[in-house]
C-alpha cells in the first residue's frame, strides 16, 4: 500500500534536508518555533483546523488586522508575533495532531480524547468541506511534501490522509464545540469566503480582540488570494510560503481557494464513495450532507 505512515516520514525528511540545504536560515526558524510552541498553556487563544481548511489564508486575516490595529510598520511572517503588543494576547495555531508532516496519526488515532491540552483556551475551530480539503491535501502532498508518487488513486481510502481521517477530526472537535460552547467557536471556510468581515467581527469578539471595523476591511483588501500569491512568488519569509515550482499553480501555499473543486478533481465513483462517509460518519451540524 502506498501511502504509509514510513513513506510520509521519508517524504517529509527529504522535504527538510533539502530545505534546509537550499536556505540554512530556516534551520533556526524551526528551533525558534519549537521555542516559541513548547507549551500549549502559554497561548490563551488557539486555531485548530486539519490540514488545507482555510488556515494560512485565516492567520493573514489575523496578522494584519492586528498589525493595523497595533500601528505597526513592519508585516509579522508568523502569527505569534501578532501579539507583539502588550494588549494583543498569545495566538496559536495548529493542527492539533491531524497534519500528515509531524507525527503521523490514522484516522483511528486522531480521534483519541486530548481536550486537556486546550481546556484552558478559547478556540476557533475552523472547518471546511472535507471533498475540498482532500483536494488541496492532495496537491500539498505531491507538490509542497515532496511526495511525488503520492497519486489521487490511493488518497480518498488511505487511512493517513483519508476522507475518514478527516471526518473522524472533525467530529472530535464538533463534540469539544458541543460540549464546551464558551470555548470552542466554530467558524468555516465556505462562510468567511461569503462573507470574510461578518466571519472576523465574530471571530474576535469571541476572543475579546477590539479590532476597528476600519482595519478588518483593510486586512481582508491587503489579503486577498491575488496578493497571497503575489507575494509568494516574490519572497518566502518561512518555510511554509516556501515554492519550489512557481511555474505550477498547484505548487503555492496559496493555491486556488475554490468551493467546490472536488466535483472536478475525483471521478464519479470516488465522489459517491466520499458523500456515503459522509452522509454515515460526520456530524450533520456541518451541514455537508
Amino acid at each position: 500500500m502506498k501511502g504509509t505512515k514510513l513513506d510520509f516520514y521519508k517524504a517529509n525528511v527529504s522535504q527538510k534536508a533539502a530545505l534546509f540545504a537550499k536556505k540554512p536560515s530556516f534551520v533556526r526558524f524551526y528551533m525558534d518555533r519549537a521555542r516559541k510552541y513548547g507549551s500549549l498553556r502559554k497561548f490563551p487563544n488557539i486555531i485548530v483546523s486539519y490540514p488545507k481548511s482555510g488556515r494560512t489564508w485565516l492567520q493573514k486575516l489575523i496578522i494584519e488586522a492586528v498589525r493595523l490595529e497595533t500601528g505597526q510598520t513592519e508585516e509579522f511572517s508568523d502569527i505569534t508575533e501578532a501579539s507583539a503588543d502588550a494588549d494583543i494576547p498569545l495566538i496559536l495555531s495548529t493542527h492539533a495532531g491531524s497534519s500528515w508532516e509531524e507525527w503521523v496519526r490514522d484516522y483511528k488515532s486522531v480521534q483519541k480524547d486530548d481536550w486537556q491540552k486546550y481546556d484552558h483556551a478559547k478556540i476557533i475551530f475552523l472547518v471546511r468541506d472535507p471533498r475540498d480539503v482532500l483536494v488541496s491535501q492532495y496537491h500539498h502532498i505531491r507538490h509542497r511534501t515532496g511526495y511525488e508518487k503520492f497519486d489521487k488513486n490511493y488518497l480518498v481510502r488511505n487511512p493517513n490522509v483519508g476522507i475518514l481521517k478527516i471526518i473522524h477530526f472533525m467530529n472530535k472537535w464538533q463534540r469539544y464545540f458541543e460540549t464546551y460552547p464558551e470555548q470552542v467557536f466554530r467558524m468555516s471556510y465556505e462562510d468567511m469566503r461569503k462573507d470574510t468581515e461578518a466571519e472576523l467581527i465574530k471571530m474576535f469578539d469571541f476572543w475579546g480582540l477590539k479590532i476597528s471595523g476600519s482595519h478588518i476591511l483593510q486586512a481582508i483588501e491587503n489579503c486577498t488570494l491575488e496578493r497571497m500569491k503575489k507575494k509568494e512568488q516574490s519572497h518566502a519569509d518561512s518555510p511554509w510560503m516556501v515554492t519550489s515550482d512557481k511555474s505550477n499553480s498547484n505548487a503555492f501555499q496559496s493555491r486556488k481557494g475554490m468551493i467546490g473543486e472536488y466535483k472536478e478533481f475525483f471521478d464519479q465513483d470516488d465522489i459517491d464513495y466520499i458523500n456515503t462517509q459522509i452522509s454515515e460518519h460526520l456530524d450533520p451540524s456541518f451541514g455537508y450532507h
